[in-house]
């Protein structure tokens, strides 16, 4: 049965049904220095229409979506498509299965600032990589099982594979890199407040350029609620890192190395703050070879009244151990949103800066303002 065929017949079985589909544009203007010299000022528009679509049938629930994405640089005109599809078995009332696939392609540009999350979340960069825009790809195929084992025990257990990296000439500055991930959860909740996990994660990639990496990492995890607005999470442990194959030479990583992390939310019906540091292993997306790496963010919201935010968020990230130790990314953003049915307005500030050791340009800053428009066109049910 082909997919056409299956979502018809997911639509009309289903118990029920909803879509919702919203454009948004965003006008910016960026202002990069490259080494303390200014590149100029840079006009930029981005387009990004998304539509999904969702049914509920049974013990079946399943939703896909697609965004692409438009962007004009100056001149140079670029388009980025995204695809999500999904469905979740509920196997029991307290088991459920579940199945996913994100599909990334198009022209990316892997020097732009990105958005640093959701309010009251924080998500640490990835190195900014000074390649300009490339034809790009990444796919990822997981499927996931999650469910009550005895009393207060849970174990959860995820499998899939992922695919990332450059196509056609942009392969040769950004390697295409593939591989399997297994993620493996135990999780205790030992009192109304406190709960207590073990975590087994095991990566591997295989890169174009001939380079082969692992990583075998485990953690425990306490995870406690201070209060009815504040949650903390601590975790820590270790990693066995191994890259083999055609890896340029360098300084090479301890073949052992910590693994930590912390994170702090705060809520109330006003503000939101999140903050989280860690520290972790991964794979050099140009040269395949394992380096450990630091980072650090927060993240915050203050609601003045129903229809503004005022939103604020600043991440970092260092290389501490393997060839390209030094390196460093800094991000924040500064934003206010106005929100009106069916209609949000933003705008804000954002700040990019870049040290890379081992790059023709050590050091780059970029000081980008933006205004954005978003309109829901139809949300059914």
């Amino acid at each position: 049965m082909g997919a056409t065929s299956l979502l018809v017949v997911l639509a009309l079985g289903a118990d029920h049904a909803f879509a919702a589909a919203s454009v948004h544009a965003e006008v910016r203007g960026s202002a990069p220095f490259a080494d303390g010299a200014s590149q100029g000022f840079t006009p930029e528009l981005t387009l990004r229409p998304t539509v999904g679509a969702g049914w509920v049938a049974g013990i079946l629930r399943a939703e896909v979506g697609y965004q692409p994405q438009l962007t004009a640089t100056g001149l140079n005109v670029g388009l980025l498509h995204r695809l999500q599809a999904g469905a979740e078995w509920k196997l029991s009332p307290s088991r459920r299965a579940r199945v996913d696939q994100q599909l990334t392609f198009g022209q990316y540009d892997t020097s732009s600032l990105a958005s640093l999350g959701q309010p009251g979340e924080v998500s640490l960069p990835d190195v900014i990589l000074p390649l300009g825009t490339v034809d790009y790809l990444t796919s990822d195929t997981a499927a996931e099982l999650d469910g009550a084992i005895a009393p207060r025990l849970r174990l959860r257990g995820a499998l899939g594979y992922k695919v990332s990296g450059g196509l056609s000439a942009s392969a040769a500055t950004l390697p295409l890199e593939q591989g399997p991930h297994l993620t493996l959860e135990l999780s205790h909740q030992a009192t109304r407040r406190d709960a207590l996990s073990a975590q087994l994660r095991l990566t591997g990639d295989a890169f174009s350029t001939g380079t082969t990496s692992g990583i075998a990492e485990g953690s425990a995890a306490w995870r406690t609620d201070l209060s009815h607005q504040a949650s903390l999470q601590l975790s820590a442990g270790a990693a066995a890192v191994a890259t083999a194959g055609a890896a340029a030479p360098g300084e090479a990583t301890p073949p052992v190395v910590p693994v930590a992390a912390a994170s702090l939310s705060y809520g109330v019906p006003r503000l939101r703050l999140g903050l989280e540091a860690r520290l972790a292993p991964q794979p050099d997306a140009q040269t395949g070879r394992i380096y450990e790496r630091a980072g650090a963010g927060l993240s915050g919201e203050y609601k003045p009244r129903s229809d503004l935010s005022v939103r604020a968020s600043g991440a970092g990230s260092w290389s501490v151990l393997g060839d390209n130790a030094g390196d460093r990314t800094v991000l924040g953003e500064a934003q206010v949103v106005y929100h009106q049915e069916p209609v949000e307005v933003e705008a804000g500030v954002r700040f990019a800066d870049v040290v890379l050791s081992k790059s023709l340009i050590s050091h780059a800053t970029e000081l980008r303002g933006f205004v954005g428009v978003t309109f829901k066109l139809a949300t059914v049910r």
